[in-house]
């Protein structure tokens, strides 16, 4: 949903997308109250993931869903050595080595919980590094001319895949532990503004 928004916002369509958004939640809502009424139970089913989501993150409570309730106990098991390593966190354990954190922790693995999980593994000291990164994405895609320039379609994609790389790397620290993508396509879009500037917007 972030990406979209990036793309649109990038194409100056942010009002329409907007206006289209109400339009299609009025009229959807016929059809939500229909399943309201006649299969609440299929309704429940979309929606539980996200209240349990929200039952873990905001209350810290169990909700009974495996998945949800493995992010809250791997958070309670990381929480006081990050306190206790917070500078330098406890280092990165490979799985073939005494089956890495899941010979240690019987079930923990760092992407599990984020950001959390990369403090856990990284540390402050670590964790500021890794933020230059988003720094460093949104000092290379700072360019207008890019924007209208014949380069323009993908340089927005670009900038609206790094918007979703970090949006996602909240709950999933992807661009810290997988950083090969996200590096690729701040390249990309470093190149086209490059090459856009030096050669003016009718390059």
């Amino acid at each position: 949903m972030i990406g979209v928004l990036s793309i649109e916002y990038q194409l100056g369509r942010l009002t329409r997308l907007a206006v289209f958004s109400v339009t299609a939640l009025i009229s959807a809502m016929p059809i939500i109250m229909t399943f309201l009424i006649f299969a609440p139970e299929f309704l429940q089913t979309l929606i539980e993931p996200f209240q349990n989501a929200i039952d873990v993150v905001l209350f810290g409570i169990e909700t009974g869903e495996p998945s949800a309730d493995a992010r809250l106990f791997q958070t309670m098991e990381a929480w006081p050595m990050i306190i206790e390593h917070w500078l330098l966190g406890v280092g990165f354990l490979s799985a073939r080595w005494n089956e890495g954190f899941l010979g240690q922790f019987t079930y923990f693995y760092p992407t599990d919980i984020g950001l959390l999980g990369a403090l856990f593994v990284y540390g402050m000291l670590g964790m500021v590094i890794y933020l230059f990164v988003p720094y460093l994405a949104w000092k290379v895609s700072r360019c207008t001319p890019c924007r209208v320039g014949p380069l323009r379609i993908p340089y927005i994609a670009s900038v609206a895949w790094l918007t979703y790389s970090f949006s996602l790397s909240v709950s999933t620290g992807f661009f810290i532990f997988s950083p090969a993508p996200t590096l690729f396509f701040i390249f990309l879009v470093g190149e086209m503004r490059r090459a856009t500037l030096r050669r003016g917007v009718r390059w």
